[in-house]
């Protein structure tokens, strides 16, 4: 996140200053900004949360197996 944040600032996407989104001054420039926050920020956000949710998965299946394992050697 920090990456893309300095990334921004480097290419003088955020400045600052108020408005701090350099794409904000021109009224037609705003509509364009906007639309890639619509399209390619949601899109990175849907893939993040897929991702992070089948980690997550993963994590608990591989956790209940050695549980499962664990009670098994215990018995």
């Amino acid at each position: 996140v920090l990456l893309l944040a300095f990334e921004h600032f480097w290419h003088g996407e955020v400045v600052p200053f108020p408005p701090f989104l350099t794409a904000m001054a021109d009224p037609e420039d705003a509509a364009e900004m906007f639309h890639e926050m619509a399209t390619v920020g949601v899109s990175m956000a849907v893939c993040v949360t897929a991702v992070w949710a089948g980690i997550c998965a993963f994590a608990d299946a591989k956790l209940k197996s050695v549980k499962k394992a664990i009670a098994k050697d215990n018995a």
